[in-house]
């Protein structure tokens, strides 16, 4: 199992500044926010992308009854 993260811990940002405290941890909460942003935009997408394929089949599939 994984260890725990202290959202608490100090993070050092690239320009040099220092975060502490809760703004430490609302900066962690924040880069977390983004990437299940961007997980929620995919499944999405994959739904879309699903449900229009499954259109297509079908009328294709109508197309090709015999009459």
């Amino acid at each position: 199992m994984s260890e725990s993260i202290d959202f608490y811990a100090p993070v050092y940002l690239p320009d040099g500044r220092v975060l502490y405290g809760a703004a430490a941890a609302n900066w962690r909460i924040a880069q977390a926010g983004g990437f299940n942003v961007f997980s929620a935009q995919l499944v999405q997408m994959g739904l879309v992308m699903g449900y229009q394929k499954a259109v297509f089949d079908f009328q294709h599939h109508r197309s090709n009854l015999p009459k």
